[in-house]
């Protein structure tokens, strides 16, 4: 992922002249973050990380330090945010919204084991039980609302052409009286850090009021996928866990299926548009392929073999 702010020592140490977090020791770039420059800094008090928010208003990144708040006003262990000399979680640098996170130690694992993945379920389950605080937003960035903003200008690329079946599809199983509450939105495996064995939940950067079943889903596409499959084994130990919290009603263990294929189907489109059209990239612009990929295939699973998950 691209550097988009470039921070020096000296300068880092300005920014940090704000926060009474003792005398900077080691600076470095931490790689991924979407749109985001993000920077190890250990001192001799903690290690934090520094985030310069490039992509985002002020707006929207307050809105994510208020989230963070939240969660952690709940007790849900993840990001936390470090306040300013002046009691506020957002500083300024260049114009640019500024955050400082407590460091989350631990590792990015990309195949997790089932106790990984019972873990990580029982987590989104507590995420599902907490209030929505009012502030989020009742839409998610790349569902199936925005699906037809390409359209017009490619109706003819195959990624098209095949989409609108599958959004037809869809629309049969987007139920208004399906559950909704506090959803993560992305939860794949580099949005996990295992620490000591217990995996910690992070980047709530499209967290949002969407359906609960949704979130299922994504979780299943990011976590349970093995050389671009989704491995039903995986699929039935983040259930196993995620049913420790809370039981799904009839109609999502009905929907899940479809919801899958959603979840899929948004992360192609989002890699689709943003790596052939917003930021243009030879080395991911066919990323797309895998989550059609996996569309195709869960589209064939037997609906019974999905059912049989939560026996």
């Amino acid at each position: 992922m691209a550097v988009y702010t470039q921070l020096n020592k000296e300068i880092i140490n300005q920014i940090l002249l704000d926060y009474e977090i003792g005398t900077l020791k080691k600076v470095e770039l931490l790689k991924g973050g979407s749109a985001n420059s993000n920077y190890f800094v250990d001192t001799d008090l903690d290690q934090y990380v520094l985030t310069v928010c490039d992509a985002k208003s002020f707006d929207a990144a307050r809105m994510l330090v208020n989230l963070l708040d939240h969660l952690n006003e709940f007790q849900f262990h993840t990001s936390r945010i470090v306040k300013n000399k002046k009691g506020e979680g957002l500083s300024l640098f260049n114009g640019k919204p500024v955050m400082l996170k407590m460091f989350l130690p631990g590792k990015i694992i990309e195949n997790l084991d089932d106790d990984h993945l019972i873990k990580t379920g029982a987590l989104l389950g507590q995420l599902h039980t907490i209030p929505v605080p009012e502030f989020l937003p009742t839409y998610f960035y790349y569902g199936e609302n925005v699906f037809q903003t390409l359209e017009e200008s490619i109706k003819d690329h195959p990624f098209i052409e095949w989409l609108e079946p599958k959004l037809n599809y869809l629309k049969e199983h987007l139920h208004p009286e399906l559950p909704k509450c506090l959803i993560h939105g992305d939860l794949f495996y580099n949005n996990v850090i295992i620490n000591e064995d217990h995996p910690v939940i992070m980047d709530f950067e499209e967290a949002c009021l969407y359906y609960r079943i949704f979130d299922v889903g994504m979780a299943i596409v990011g976590l349970c996928c093995g050389r671009g499959e989704i491995q039903l084994s995986k699929m039935s130990s983040l259930i196993k866990g995620y049913q420790q919290l809370i039981q799904l009603n009839k109609m999502e263990k009905e929907s899940l299926k479809a919801f899958i294929i959603y979840a899929a189907i948004a992360t192609a489109f989002w890699r689709f548009k943003q790596f052939n059209f917003l930021e243009p990239d030879e080395a991911r612009k066919d990323s797309y392929l895998e989550m059609k990929n996996i569309a195709d295939q869960i589209f064939q699973v037997n609906q019974k073999a999905i059912t049989h998950l939560f026996l």
